[in-house]
């Protein structure tokens, strides 16, 4: 049910599809780490005012979900990678969480791309785009609502808030 929530969210903004490898492979066990990944990681042209590219990542575990008279897989999600960029492949915005790893910034935060930041800027013209700046957890369906909003994006449903909302509440369902 997680993939159908991904790739429902990601239906507003893409045709492209999700991606998930599981480490170690095979079936699923308790606490395997999934990668999931979109366009096989590439990143995907969207439609729209502005030439925009999407790229999307997360990685997440299962745990067995008994209760209630249900059973199945409850998803924990342990990082995301939502990248936009423009059409030289330059990072306009980055929304980050990598808690395990090998950086000492671990808590959910977005980098504000180079290209997007004049050289007048009164504070950190020639790095800003290195500041990790905080942000709480931003879920995919943000990311997509965002695009079509405010960056101009066409979605690719009529429905698309709908689809949204759909996406969110399959998602809580597994989380």
């Amino acid at each position: 049910m997680y993939r159908q929530a991904v790739q429902l969210a990601l239906s507003c903004v893409t045709d492209a599809v999700i991606v998930i490898h599981s480490f170690p492979h095979g079936a699923p066990q308790s606490g395997s780490i999934f990668s999931l990944v979109l366009n096989s990681g590439d990143p995907v042209r969207l439609r729209g005012a502005t030439t925009m590219a999407l790229n999307v990542s997360q990685t997440f575990t299962l745990e067995p979900h008994v209760g209630h008279g249900t059973s199945g897989w409850y998803v924990t999600t342990t990082g995301y990678r939502y990248v936009l960029s423009d059409s030289g492949n330059h990072e306009i915005l980055a929304f980050h969480w990598h808690p395990q790893g090998h950086s000492f910034v671990t808590f959910p935060h977005m980098h504000i791309g180079a290209v997007m930041i004049s050289s007048t800027a009164p504070a950190r013209s020639r790095d800003f785009h290195h500041a990790h700046v905080p942000t709480g957890t931003v879920l995919l369906e943000d990311v997509a609502r965002f695009v079509i909003n405010e960056m101009a994006v066409r979605s690719r449903r009529d429905d698309w808030e709908t689809a949204l909302q759909q996406a969110i509440v399959l998602r809580e369902q597994v989380s």
